[in-house]
């Protein structure tokens, strides 16, 4: 099993700049993967990619140092955690999260007994079974599991949940989060912004990083000055439909 980048940028306190991946291409994964992005993660609640091409996307990052995250379709469905993590995810982002006894269980989905429930056999992770031992030392360690902060409860909810044991950090979803405050979308409410200072603020008391979905490099620069320490810089799909659009533009402009 291979070191976690991903991790040891975390741990060393280093801001670890990511590529949101939702159109479930290999081709595009495979383009983005050598050029340093120090996490990919490939959308499958959102996203267009389910688990069966899960592997094949996979592989796309072979021979690159990014890091690989799937963000799962669901919180209560601990089935998705051992098919994810088999099939070779190195972290896994977890949607709509609401308390601790949630997130404790989550975690323990993703992690060998005794620290958690996992399952123990052979898969893709495991390079089907010639480094299962390896891997089955080394995964508690190095598989990264992070969870959504984008509900009220969750924020309310938020020291006891950062201080779950083998949590490794939390994931701000503005969207989400400020539909939740009652004002959708908009990320300028006092409320958003005194939870977003709650989020940054609990995680550094519990000494793990926070991190934000950002639609632009402006809004990443942003938030990793206000103490974020992973955003997603961009998206595959909205770099497609900017630089389709402006195409566009530009030869209409002639």
């Amino acid at each position: 099993m291979r070191d976690n980048t991903l991790r040891k940028k975390l741990l060393a306190g280093e801001a670890a700049l990511g590529l949101w991946a939702g159109l479930g291409s290999e081709t595009v994964i495979e383009m983005a993967a050598p050029l340093g992005f120090d996490w990919i993660l490939i959308d499958c609640e959102h996203g267009v990619a389910g688990y069966e091409v899960l592997p094949g996307l996979l592989r796309s990052l072979n021979g690159s140092n990014s890091t690989s995250l799937v963000r799962v379709p669901s919180a209560d469905d601990f089935s998705i955690f051992k098919r994810v993590l088999d099939a070779g995810v190195e972290g896994v982002l977890v949607p709509q999260v609401y308390n601790v006894d949630q997130v404790k269980k989550i975690v323990s989905a993703c992690r060998y007994p005794p620290q958690g429930v996992r399952g123990i056999a052979g898969g893709r992770a495991h390079k089907y079974g010639l480094d299962f031992i390896d891997t089955l030392q080394r995964s508690n360690e190095e598989v990264l599991v992070f969870v959504q902060i984008e509900t009220r409860e969750a924020v309310e909810n938020l020291d006891e949940i950062l201080s779950v044991e083998g949590l490794d950090g939390v994931f701000v979803g503005p969207a989400d989060l400020s539909a939740a405050l009652g004002k959708t979308l908009n990320v300028d409410t006092p409320e958003y912004q005194s939870a977003i200072e709650a989020i940054i603020d609990g995680a550094k008391k519990a000494g793990k990083p926070a991190g934000y979905y950002c639609n632009n490099i402006k809004d990443a620069k942003a938030r990793i000055s206000q103490g974020f320490q992973f955003v997603n810089i961009c998206s595959d799909m909205s770099l497609m439909i900017q630089g389709f659009s402006r195409s566009l533009r530009d030869m209409k402009n002639v």
